[in-house]
């Protein structure tokens, strides 16, 4: 079992990461090498956190980075349940959200925004976007969940992955990049 004293371990060492990668780790909408790199270790990560084990501290670095520098990695993300288990995918979103520094923390926030609204806890979903917009009130995901939060069923995340996941998916695995 994963505690909260791990995950506070694992913050250290992923801010040593963060600094060590940031700077060399090529990472932007149109390059989706460090997205397909991360998409390829998902199923042992989220094997190892069914089991207790965390992710390296450098997979939740490059997951944190790519998600800010890469806006269809931090799609892909929001529809990550439709591939593995949601509460698996959940807990990894809440790792790589407590594992972070603020600043790297906005795309996981955000995305974990909308598995909690899915599940029903509307005002945790809330009180996360809001969370984010206090730190990045630029943030243009969730500038659109504050909007869509009060009127929305919570299907609505749910219909919206089904049918999205797989053209992010197909993006950022788009035939003849070979970055």
């Amino acid at each position: 079992m994963i505690t909260p004293a791990d995950v506070k371990v694992l913050r250290n060492q992923v801010e040593k990461a963060i600094e060590s990668l940031e700077p060399t780790l090529v990472v932007s909408d149109d390059d989706h090498s460090s997205a397909r790199k991360l998409i390829y270790e998902l199923p042992d990560v989220l094997s190892d956190i069914a089991e207790g084990v965390l992710p390296s501290a450098e997979h939740i670095a490059r997951a944190a980075i790519t998600a800010c520098k890469d806006i269809q990695f931090r799609d892909y993300l929001m529809g990550l349940f439709t591939e593995f288990d949601t509460k698996l995918v959940g807990g990894y979103l809440e790792i790589i959200n407590n594992s972070v520094v603020a600043e790297y923390a906005y795309p996981a926030t955000t995305v974990l925004s909308t598995y909690y609204f899915r599940d029903g806890d509307k005002e945790t979903a809330m009180a996360a976007v809001l969370e984010v917009l206090d730190r990045k009130p630029d943030y243009s995901l969730a500038q659109l969940l504050v909007r869509i939060f009060p009127m929305a069923g919570n299907d609505v995340f749910t219909n919206m992955a089904s049918a999205l996941h797989p053209k992010v998916k197909a993006g950022i695995f788009k035939e003849g990049d070979n970055n």
